[in-house]
């Protein structure tokens, strides 16, 4: 089980880590866009903003947790990720358009 926990939380990092560099990559992009566009991507990134400021939330929650409690925050860490996967895919697709 240490092993297992030590491997998801560590891929929990890296996609918190590309996310984060997307994110920067979107806030350029947003950065040099007309002054309509700014407020709508901006505000776009705001919203990642606070799902990814979740994911993070759940993730210190699965760390500090004992090992009977891991299974269950595991698989609300995964619905909160799969959430900020689709939710960052969104606003990618629109910004990159």
């Amino acid at each position: 089980m240490h092993n297992e926990r030590k491997v998801y939380e560590d891929d929990c990092d890296t996609e918190l880590s590309q996310w984060e560099e997307q994110l920067a990559l979107l806030k350029i992009k947003a950065d040099n866009g007309n002054e309509e566009e700014k407020g709508v991507f901006h505000k776009a990134i705001r919203s990642l903003e606070l799902k990814e400021d979740e994911v993070k939330a759940k993730q210190l929650e699965l760390r500090a947790s004992d090992d009977e409690a891991w299974g269950e925050l595991k698989t609300a860490m995964e619905t909160t990720r799969m959430n900020l996967r689709a939710f960052f895919c969104s606003v990618a697709a629109k910004m990159l358009r």
